[in-house]
């Protein structure tokens, strides 16, 4: 019963989306379940294609998360170990920061006023910084679990053979910690590519748009397609969405043990 009420609420929008982006722009006026009339998948996406800045804004998330996620991954790995291991109370305030990173929204008037201080307002450096910063806690989170469970004994053999505490964090830490590492990296990929507040907040170049700005561009007519024609928006989505679907799809056995704490 519970399978069919969750098939239901996921399901349902899923199919009007997709559904929707195949009629012509007379039968989505008052979207529905039905199948079209008239197939316009061709068309429709044709036009996504040419006038949705989709190719862009899939640079502009890339370059984004390939600055954001190593920054993000190391760091929280580093700041990880260095808290289970370390009993120095220097790293008390640390591991508060991590608590409240965790708990409080981001000040996005300090943010800009920061970001404006420095000279990369408005720029996708500014954004992945952003939200390197917004996601470490919650790296640090996932991983502090798995590294407790990690023998302190590879370490101290490490260390007699001479290994320095960067060449116990890259070969013998991160390697251990994957799980943990593809589990942040789909939470932060997926909570980027769906972004829509941040980006629009600090980015102020239309080039710089991340793929939600270039839908959102899309959808109210700021492009040179027609304002609100839902055929064409819907067909956005399912573009816009597939390529989170798919890696979600294919990491997600690796999220269970990230998210339980467990090797694979």
């Amino acid at each position: 019963m519970l399978a069919l009420v969750a098939l239901v609420v996921v399901g349902a929008p899923i199919w009007v989306v997709i559904v929707n982006s195949l009629k012509p722009y007379q039968e989505t006026v008052s979207p529905s379940l039905r199948l079209p009339e008239t197939w316009m998948a061709t068309e429709n996406y044709g036009v996504v294609f040419a006038e949705g800045e989709l190719v862009q804004g899939f640079l502009n998330n890339a370059i984004v998360l390939g600055i954001a996620l190593p920054l993000i991954l190391v760091l929280s790995a580093a700041a990880s170990w260095a808290m289970v291991r370390s009993s120095s109370r220097l790293l008390t305030p640390l591991r508060y920061a991590m608590l409240v990173g965790l708990v409080v929204p981001p000040a996005i008037v300090a943010t800009i006023f920061t970001l404006k201080r420095i000279g990369i307002y408005g720029g996708l450096l500014g954004l992945a910084l952003f939200y390197s910063a917004l996601f470490i806690p919650l790296g640090v989170f996932l991983m502090i679990g798995f590294i407790r469970t990690i023998p302190r004994h590879l370490e101290e053999a490490a260390r007699i053979d001479g290994a320095s505490n960067i060449d116990i964090l890259v070969r013998i830490i991160i390697p251990l910690l994957r799980p943990a590492l593809i589990t942040t990296t789909v939470i932060v990929m997926v909570a980027v590519w769906n972004d829509f507040l941040n980006p629009f907040m600090l980015l102020n170049d239309p080039d710089n748009n991340t793929l939600i700005l270039s839908l959102f561009r899309f959808a109210t007519g700021s492009t040179a397609a027609a304002s609100y024609k839902w055929n064409l928006v819907f067909a956005d989505v399912v573009v816009t969405s597939i390529p989170m679907i798919a890696i979600f799809y294919f990491v997600q056995k690796y999220m269970v043990h990230g998210l339980s704490g467990t090797e694979r």
